[in-house]
């Protein structure tokens, strides 16, 4: 519409030129009528008589031409009439063409002026059809920019990257602007630059965030498990399966796999860090072709550190598991050293005070003979060697009590070993003192009324001793309990994954291990009871000391059944872990076997990772116990890494 109104005022214009051009030709064709030779016969009295420096000329014609022609005028006789007449109609006609053509050329440059730029556009592109082409070229260059410049943008969600990359696309919105509607290729290319120079401000921006969210995300961490500054970490860990390998070592057995991953992601991260930091500042000639082999970097790099992430959070949990778990094994070991010790003390004491009444006795009969004077002595020495045993002993419930308050395995390691050392020395003085005491002269096996009082109030003490060691168990009973209920119900919801089904199934087999140990303790118990009240009715030493060897034995017992029950219960810790573990392994596994570049790696190499991760998913679901899964999820995820790493070495050579 706006075109067809430019036509209609161009034809009005034209029209009202041309009429005045036509004008102005006829009055210069009268001008060129009055100055023509007049005839012989004419009476007016300027015809041939006027100067020539008067006479009027055409205004069309130059100056010099005319000159010529008053010349042949004169020298022309009169009888030559014909060709004057003929000359007048020539300079008519020659008037009338150029005053056409000025009329035109002023009517088309006034036009010219008033034309939009898209009507000029084709003269002006034909004018210069290099640099219109080359603007267009360069032009799609820098639109092919926006979206991997906007995927690099939104990978870094910074401030600064997402504001440069509207900039980017409002330069590039104004130099298409300006080139579709004709304008001066200097004005799109000033805002191409400016475009190219938001490119070159995001690569600045990339690399310096890029070297932020590296040194952000290092090898996992595996403290207070191992120590920071451990060189071997994995030596570190494998060393502690010793402890109690059939509850601990699968969470160290993890822990050696994910600190391996991770060892390898962290390598990758400072890989792709330095390959960006090696990429030049771009400049406004490349036109960014580094943008698109950039943005697959961001990506693999930000990959990566999702991954290195996610290992983090899984190794917290497992370290923190590993910790409670070897906490638990030890301190059952201190526990039921500590139990026998206290019970060998206890021993000591019943036959240092029998053997003193025995000496007693025997000082009032012989009247205090030498003999018996140097054994009352030994007595004393002993005494004072016992009261030293029971306080070093009551040193190592303390020690038992900040053992539990350790943060760091180091510091458990600490306590352990001054503990041992104490346990040991006990040990064996208390050895040493029970054999002295048991062939102690003078002696009498029966008890007399206040060692039987003292035996009775040992009794009562390890009843007590035994039974909250019994209670420890059922609490931890019930809580298995609860929780297998709840992962049972779970697996049985409609919207259960085919690992919480199979957890559900390791699960119930983890509470029939605990049904087993309760049924022990019940046993065990049992036998504990009924030696306690025979315990009361003792009259003799020596049987008093046959029932304290049997303590000991069930004393040892029951607190290894109260660490295996602690131990069923962080086990279904570790099930809940390697469930969500194996979850997320699987669901990474299916999206790479979607990505558009997984068809495009060695088929060979992926076909037998495939199988082979396939395989161990597999034995995750069929698995039975703890091992097994922890086993199958090891497998998954070495697999997997392997296929992640093909994806990204052929990402990295494109």
């Amino acid at each position: 519409m706006h075109f067809q109104k430019k036509r209609k005022g161009l034809a009005l214009q034209l029209v009202l030129l041309l009429g005045l051009g036509l004008q102005t030709s006829r009055r210069a064709a009268g001008l060129a009528t009055s100055v023509s030779p007049s005839p012989p016969n004419s009476a007016s009295p300027w015809s041939l008589n006027q100067p020539k420096s008067l006479r009027v000329t055409n205004p069309f014609v130059d100056a010099s031409e005319n000159v010529g022609e008053e010349a042949v005028s004169q020298e022309t006789t009169p009888d030559v009439q014909a060709p004057s007449t003929s000359k007048a109609t020539i300079w008519r006609r020659l008037a009338i063409l150029v005053a056409v053509g000025i009329s035109v050329a002023v009517a088309f440059q006034f036009h010219r002026q008033t034309l939009s730029p898209f009507m000029r556009l084709p003269q002006e592109q034909a004018a210069h059809p290099d640099k219109t082409a080359q603007t267009s070229e360069r032009l799609e260059k820098v639109r092919g920019l926006v979206k991997p410049a906007s995927v690099i943008a939104a990978a870094l969600n910074t401030p600064g990257s997402l504001k440069l990359v509207a900039e980017l696309q409002e330069n590039l919105e104004k130099a298409d602007r300006v080139h579709s509607e004709g304008g001066a290729a200097e004005e799109t290319e000033s805002s191409l630059d400016a475009a190219m120079d938001c490119v070159q401000m995001l690569h600045s921006e990339l690399v310096q965030h890029a070297d932020a969210i590296v040194k952000g995300s290092k090898v996992i961490s595996l403290y207070p498990l191992v120590g920071t500054n451990d060189p071997n970490p994995i030596a570190g860990i494998r060393s502690l399966e010793k402890f109690h390998e059939a509850a601990v070592s699968p969470f160290l057995q993890s822990l050696c796999s994910v600190y391996s991953v991770s060892e390898a992601l962290s390598a990758r991260t400072k890989e792709i860090l330095g390959e960006l930091r090696e990429l030049e500042a771009p400049s406004q000639g490349d036109d960014g072709r580094w943008v698109p082999s950039t943005a697959l970097k961001v990506n693999s790099l930000l990959s990566t550190v999702d991954a290195q992430q996610y290992l983090e959070r899984l190794a917290k949990g497992l370290v923190s598991s590993s910790v409670s778990g070897l906490r638990v094994t030890m301190l059952a070991e201190r526990e039921a050293k500590r139990s026998r010790l206290q019970l060998a003390l206890d021993l000591v004491t019943v036959y240092l005070q029998q053997s003193r009444r025995s000496l007693e006795n025997a000082l009032e009969s012989a009247n205090k003979e030498e003999s018996l004077e140097e054994k009352k002595a030994a007595l004393s020495g002993i005494e004072e060697e016992v009261k030293d045993i029971s306080e070093k002993v009551s040193n190592l419930v303390a020690t038992a009590k900040n053992l539990r308050e350790c943060k760091t395995l180091q510091d458990i390691f600490a306590v352990c070993s001054k503990s041992q050392e104490v346990e040991d020395e006990v040990s064996a003085n208390l050895e040493r003192i029970l054999g002295i005491l048991t062939e102690f002269d003078p002696k009498d096996d029966n008890l007399d009324e206040r060692s039987k009082v003292a035996v009775e109030e040992l009794a009562d003490k390890y009843r007590n001793i035994f039974a909250s060691k019994h209670e420890v168990m059922q609490r931890a009973y019930y809580d298995v309990q609860e929780r297998v209920i709840n992962i049972i119900g779970k697996a049985t919801l409609p919207t259960a994954t085919i690992m919480q089904k199979q957890s559900g199934r390791v699960a119930q087999n983890i509470r029939e291990k605990m049904d087993q140990t309760m049924e022990k303790c019940k046993e065990e118990m049992g036998y504990g009871e009924s030696a306690l009240r025979e315990l009361k009715t003792m009259a003799k030493l020596s049987a008093v000391a046959q029932v304290f060897e049997g303590l000991k034995v069930f004393g040892y017992t029951i607190v290894h059944m109260k660490e295996d029950a602690l131990l069923q219960l962080l086990g279904l810790h570790l099930l809940n872990i390697l469930q969500h573990d194996i979850d997320h392994i699987a669901k990474e596994g299916a999206a790479i076997a979607s990505d558009p570049d997984y068809p495009h790696v060695d088929y060979q190499k992926m076909s037998v990772l495939q199988s082979s991760f396939n395989a161990a998913k597999e034995k995750a679901v069929a698995a039975e116990t703890l091992q097994d899964m922890t086993s199958a999820a090891i497998a998954m995820r070495n697999y997997h890494s392997q296929i992640e790493g093909l994806l990204y070495e052929l990402r990295r050579n494109a």
